[in-house]
């Protein structure tokens, strides 16, 4: 009698492309991090093979848990090949010669020069579908994925509209390449030209606030909580500014500023030169935001500009009162008034009055962080997860 054999198809394979999960020197973590690994995760558990590239450090552990089942494929690169890389990029994509001439050795030049080992790498493993965040990634990803017939979703996290003017222009080129153009905003949306348009789709962040964490107001205020990288768009230089004006009248405040970057050594020197080292802390990075969170009185996000800021949307997901800068991204998530406090994108003068006026005036803090909790409905998990399966199942349809 002949033996029954039963035929299964494999799993269909995702590989999300990103720089880093965790930076090796720095162990700085960003928001797009966190969205990728929570996406990584959620799929592993739908039953897809997921694996992860990185084209730098592959750290392990890395920052944020991932599902037991998916592999890190790191794709680094020696430096005594980047000429040649150079060479195989111009040649495979001569309109960026020009380009190439104007731009030196920058953080978004080293991205492109990825591009032939990444190219061989997805040869490799031969994915059902590629996703990739951030607009330094997306470039070299989408130049390797030329030609080879597999669907590509690419995500903005930020707002490029502040981009420099060469990495506009490569991606006003290129992303056309892409089967869908995943952004966080309908103003982010509305930067990009007319031909892209219809590849774009729109899906916010979500803030997974864990249900036993919540805020509870006190009778005074005494701590204020940052959370973000210390990089010049997150403009901390103007919250330690408002700060130190308020901090001679209100002597037992402290300011805690959660995160790492390239601007801790000028934010350090800030702090010392207005003698505010014993009332404001470099904190570094935490695996532990919510507690933070749920611990401070009033969170303060002071960015140039945001895609849709975890940080934020955390905080007022615990039901932390907020105050943040006018910058559209904060916007979508602050209503001023209502959930938050909102003051111009870098006027010291502003926060320090609007954090004034709520360390006198904890009944306000209070009704605005009830309120805040809406954001948990606003940007419900669920619905954000069905939006990213939904742009996962259109592609995979037009894969196959």
């Amino acid at each position: 009698m002949a033996n029954n054999i039963v035929q299964t198809m494999p799993p269909i394979h995702l590989v999300l492309v990103i720089s880093v999960l965790r930076c090796p020197q720095t162990k700085k973590v960003g928001g797009a991090e966190r969205v990728l690994t929570n996406l990584a995760n959620h799929w592993a558990e739908l039953g897809y093979k997921v694996s992860i590239i990185t084209l730098f450090s592959a750290e392990i552990p890395t920052f944020y848990p991932l599902h037991p089942s998916i592999t890190i494929i790191p794709c680094q690169q020696k430096l005594q090949e980047q000429k040649t890389n150079v060479k195989n990029v111009v040649y495979h994509f001569g309109f960026l010669k020009k380009i190439f001439r104007k731009l030196k050795l920058s953080e978004y030049s080293n991205m492109i020069l990825k591009y032939p080992e990444l190219r061989k790498t997805l040869k490799q493993l031969k994915p059902n579908l590629v996703v990739s965040f951030i607009d330094l990634i997306n470039i070299p990803v989408l130049c390797a994925m030329k030609g080879l017939s597999i669907p590509t979703v690419i995500s903005e996290r930020s707002d490029p509209a502040f981009s420099a003017m060469q990495l506009k222009k490569i991606k006003f080129m290129i992303y056309n390449w892409a089967t869908i153009l995943v952004v966080q905003t309908q103003a982010i949306a509305n930067f990009f030209p007319k031909y892209l348009q219809a590849k774009i789709k729109i899906i916010p962040n979500y803030f997974n606030m864990p249900l036993v964490m919540r805020w509870r107001p006190k009778p005074t205020l005494q701590t204020i909580i940052s959370v973000g990288r210390l990089d010049k768009e997150k403009d901390q230089t103007t919250l330690i500014k408002a700060f130190a004006k308020i901090s001679l009248i209100n002597p037992k405040l402290q300011l805690l500023i959660y995160g790492e970057g390239s601007e801790r050594p000028d934010l350090e020197q800030l702090i010392h030169d207005l003698n505010m080292q014993d009332k404001i802390i470099l904190k570094g990075v935490t695996d532990k935001v919510y507690q933070a969170l749920i611990e401070a009185d009033l969170f303060v996000l002071p960015s140039i500009y945001e895609g849709i800021p975890n940080a934020l949307g955390e905080a007022m997901s615990v039901g932390l009162p907020v105050i943040c800068s006018n910058y559209v991204g904060n916007l979508s998530l602050v209503r001023e008034g209502i959930d938050g406090r909102v003051f111009p994108v870098g006027d010291a003068e502003v926060l320090s009055q609007l954090l004034q006026e709520l360390v006198d005036d904890p009944a306000q803090c209070s009704r605005l962080g009830l309120a805040a909790t809406e954001v948990n409905k606003r940007f419900e998990r669920e619905s954000i997860l069905l939006k990213w399966d939904a742009v996962i199942d259109s592609c995979l349809k037009q894969g196959a």
